[in-house]
């Protein structure tokens, strides 16, 4: 596979979802970048995130590993993404705690 299909739409503005097409090793940074780019060329892509969804398509799986491509991120072509401001971000979100028992 060449390439990866992402559809996006910006939190809590769903009406005006976005697909972008990237190479399979474009880190998350530089498309995020673009991506932040074509919804307002204004919005600072370092003051944002992209989640996968969950089931109910509500964000909830950060993409925190910028440096690497989306496929590291677990993310597979044509997935929904949602791109959140961090001033939307609360405190619960930030942390994530997963316990492992072995």
């Amino acid at each position: 596979m060449d390439e990866v299909s992402v559809c996006v739409i910006q939190h809590k503005k769903s009406a005006n979802m976005k697909t972008f097409y990237f190479k399979t090793e474009t880190p998350v940074k530089e498309a995020k970048a673009e991506i932040c780019k074509a919804f307002d060329p204004a919005l600072n892509s370092d003051k944002h995130i992209l989640y996968r969804v969950d089931a109910l398509e509500e964000p909830s799986f950060a993409l925190r590993r910028v440096n690497v491509s989306f496929t590291k991120n677990n993310v597979s072509s044509g997935e929904l993404l949602i791109l959140k401001s961090d001033a939307e971000i609360s405190a619960s979100e930030k942390f994530k705690m997963s316990i492992n028992l072995t």
